[in-house]
């Protein structure tokens, strides 16, 4: 997991964090996917981030936050797992993104085959996944 910003973090004050964690809640992990998926590349995982001028507020893991600004996200997948699962990571593979809906798709994803990751703008923090078609 990587969090970019299209301006400077120091504009957010001096409460800037980013943290994540493999998803252990049950609930979420077997809510259905959007039509069409497959499954998960890799285990979807629970991402906090806090960029705050004021104090530094309370986290409150599990809820998710919107946040100040959109920021790119990016996600990293194993070559090996895509491989295994006989993927083209360029057409099958999707972030997916666990809120009040279900699972929903990220819209507007690249992907970097060459350092293995996929990047979309996010305007919340929470639970993010790579999702696969077949």
């Amino acid at each position: 997991i990587m969090v970019n910003s299209g301006t400077e973090l120091e504009d957010f004050g001096d409460c800037n964090v980013v943290s994540y964690a493999p998803l252990h809640d049950a609930r979420i992990m077997e809510s259905p996917l959007p039509p069409g998926f497959g499954g998960f590349v890799g285990p979807p995982l629970q991402v906090q981030i806090t960029l705050s001028k004021d104090n530094c507020p309370t986290l409150v893991l599990g809820q998710n936050q919107l946040l100040p600004s959109e920021l790119l996200l990016n996600v990293g997948y194993s070559q090996e797992r895509v491989d295994e699962l006989g993927l083209d990571e360029l057409v099958q593979l999707q972030i997916l993104h666990y809120g009040s809906f279900g699972w929903t798709t990220v819209q507007q994803i690249k992907v970097d085959n060459n350092l293995n990751w996929l990047t979309a703008s996010i305007t919340e923090d929470g639970v993010y996944a790579i999702g696969w078609m077949p």
